[in-house]
């Protein structure tokens, strides 16, 4: 009855021995569980980013940092995280070299530079 109950056809069922039929049953019953856990901890992880975000919006000092998914999902989200680091060391350096530029501006300025 329970090789119905998970989804079999009775006729694989009649192909099957006694051993084999208990053999796919606790296979399934071991990919279901497996499958409950991603799940599980799927909405846990959730549950945490609520919490984080709830909790930086209490944030009155600024402490908080809030945590990009390849911190939750590392081997998954490896690719996005390179890209994202990437961007970022571009992004300070483009930072970088506007703030040299308006020092040398600011520096010409003030001791008779041509200012260019």
């Amino acid at each position: 009855m329970r090789f119905l109950e998970e989804g079999f056809a009775p006729s694989f069922f009649w192909e099957l021995s006694l051993q084999e039929a208990y053999d796919v049953l606790t296979a399934h019953a071991k990919k279901q569980r497996e499958a409950m856990k991603a799940e599980v901890l799927m909405k846990y992880t959730q549950s945490i980013q609520i919490a984080e975000c709830v909790a930086k919006t209490k944030d009155i000092k600024n402490e908080i940092t809030l945590k990009n998914i390849w911190d939750y999902y590392p081997s998954l989200f490896e690719d996005e995280k390179q890209l994202y680091q990437k961007r970022q060391e571009e992004q300070e350096f483009q930072n970088y070299k506007q703030r040299r530029m308006d020092f040398a501006r600011m520096h010409n300025a003030r001791f008779g530079g041509d200012g260019s």
